[in-house]
């Protein structure tokens, strides 16, 4: 997985590192923005909440546990993507101009048989999404 990974320009991570040590393999190897998750007590450089602007596309990231997932697009109508973590469920939700996203977990799923990841690309001003089911 780490091969591929570094084919991307950026890794984003979602929050819930699983280990401090995680983190800061990631950190070190690769380009790197990550949010706090309920379970990252340890990385107190991490924030709730990072903004991005990628290609004009204004990015939310946040883990979720801090907010109801349900009503992220009401409470970030200004941007473009909302990506989150927490629930460990994969998704892809478009509304409108608005997509809201959550990669699942590469590690431990909850309510489907397999991990999963999202990979992005920008491109005409359109961002696309894919989810990546991985069955062990």
């Amino acid at each position: 997985m780490f091969n591929k990974m570094k084919l991307y320009d950026l890794i984003i991570h979602l929050g819930d590192f699983v280990s401090e040590n995680f983190y800061n393999l990631l950190k070190e190897n690769f380009n790197l923005v990550g949010v706090k998750g309920n379970n990252d007590y340890r990385l107190s450089e991490l924030k709730l909440e990072e903004e991005l602007v990628i290609s004009g596309k204004k990015i939310i990231l946040l883990h979720g546990h801090t907010r109801n997932t349900t009503y992220l697009d009401y409470e970030f109508p200004d941007y473009d993507l909302i990506l989150h973590g927490h629930l460990h469920h994969p998704h892809i939700t478009k509304r409108d101009r608005l997509t809201i996203a959550s990669p699942g977990s590469y590690s431990f799923n909850r309510y489907v048989d397999f991990e999963s990841f999202l990979t992005m690309e920008i491109k005409n001003n359109v961002i696309n999404l894919d989810l990546h089911k991985v069955y062990r």
